[in-house]
């Protein structure tokens, strides 16, 4: 070895004998929550002297977590030098240096940590975040974009799932971070990412978007889902599929985006509803205007929706609409089951018709577009064993039973058996 190669190796190890002693010194400044200094704070950094002492924290936390969480950006650039992969060394909760800065919103320590080409940032704490993750769930935006484009140019995974099953792209949804949405959705487009992923309560980023009303991420959401091939009618640990939930919250323009696509309507949940039931029972709610409530029915009613479709409780579409006392939508459900045999004469698990309800209710409009239908069966009975005119007659209610009257008059004088 030459004098100058001696001299220059020499120089190094004595520049980082003094960085070592420098971090010591401050040590106590940058942790003062810690009384003693007993082990190794600064494990794994590569010096010639391995007797760097280690602070004793109860969070065991290294000495970059603790320049992170100080905020001191110099030394975090200085302890990086020398730290080779212990960089990724976690705490107690799991957590790396980088989940510190994304927990405190420490946006100028982003880049120095990310340039370490050691640096995992796909670490995942105790809770199963990353340190995306953690960004989002915190809501530092800013930070959190300024990490994406970081992870961008690492190549790496932004689609991992936490213990709640959770994606960034599920938790920027569901925290309504628009720009983040849009990022993620991007790097997952260009990188054949899938954006179907579903979460512990089984919805995807889909369902999500709906429920919030996001259109445009639904937008780009099925345009990336058909790229993909990638299925549309996922169900949720409820049964909903993206369709029923769009129902279910009166949203005409996700319909009508999902209804364009491989959309299967007659999908049912865990209580036997399809979407045009869910629609029914939350526009007789009214927690749906009326115009877009009837607006909904309409678009279902041009797809291949089963309108004989029943529920758990054995219910149609129209036993529902009857129920909510929907004469309009009555009209236009009655009008599509004069196309259908016998649909009319359903009985649910009470061994009620359509009309059965409709005279229990008393909703007389209903009852007299019943009795016009094709096909009605006026000798059907229900569970109790009662027929319509006996329905009606516990009722007392005259107009009732006068219409009932005059309709069986009418159909022995057209020569119809009764």
């Amino acid at each position: 070895m030459t004098n100058n190669n001696y001299l220059l190796n020499l120089n190094r190890k004595s520049f980082s004998i003094v960085v070592i002693t420098i971090m010591i010194r401050l040590l106590p400044v940058l942790h003062s929550s810690c009384s003693t200094q007993t082990k190794c704070i600064c494990e794994g950094i590569d010096t010639p002297n391995s007797s760097c002492e280690q602070t004793n924290t109860k969070n065991h936390e290294t000495w970059l977590h603790i320049a992170v969480r100080k905020r001191k950006l110099i030394l975090i650039k200085l302890i990086l030098k020398f730290i080779g992969n212990k960089a990724n060394k976690v705490d107690s909760y799991g957590r790396s240096a980088l989940h510190v800065a994304m927990d405190i919103n420490f946006l100028e320590a982003l880049k120095p940590l990310m340039e370490n080409k050691r640096i995992n940032a796909n670490l995942q704490d105790i809770d199963g975040n990353t340190p995306l993750h953690l960004g989002i769930i915190k809501g530092h935006t800013d930070t959190v974009n300024t990490l994406l484009k970081l992870l961008e140019d690492n190549n790496s995974n932004v689609n991992i799932q936490n213990n709640d099953d959770n994606t960034p792209l599920h938790l920027a949804i569901i925290e309504g971070y628009t720009d983040t949405i849009n990022t993620l959705l991007k790097l997952l487009g260009d990188n054949n990412g899938n954006v179907n992923m579903q979460n512990n309560d089984g919805n995807t980023p889909l369902h999500l978007a709906i429920i919030e009303g996001y259109t445009d991420t639904i937008n780009t959401l099925l345009k990336l889902l058909e790229d993909n091939n990638d299925n549309v009618n996922m169900q949720n640990n409820d049964g909903n599929t993206p369709l029923h939930l769009a129902a279910h919250h009166g949203s005409l323009e996700a319909v009508k985006l999902l209804l364009k696509r491989k959309t299967d309507t007659n999908l049912q949940d865990i209580n036997g509803n399809t979407a045009l039931h869910s629609v029914i029972e939350n526009g007789c709610e009214g927690t749906i205007s009326n115009e877009l409530f009837k607006e909904i029915i309409y678009e279902l009613l041009l797809s291949k929706v089963d309108i004989e479709k029943q529920n758990n409780d054995g219910n149609t579409a129209i036993h529902l609409a009857i129920r909510g006392g929907h004469t309009s939508i009555i009209n236009t459900l009655l009008m599509r089951l004069k196309k259908k045999k016998n649909a009319i004469n359903i009985k649910n698990n009470d061994g009620n018709t359509p009309l059965h309800l409709a005279i229990q209710l008393k909703y007389v409009d209903a009852i007299r577009q019943l009795l016009f239908i094709p096909d009605i069966d006026l000798s059907i009975k229900n569970a109790s064993g009662l027929s319509y005119m006996q329905f009606a007659q516990e009722t007392k209610d005259k107009e009732i039973i006068d219409m009932l009257e005059n309709w069986v008059v009418v159909q022995i004088y057209d020569g119809i058996s009764i």
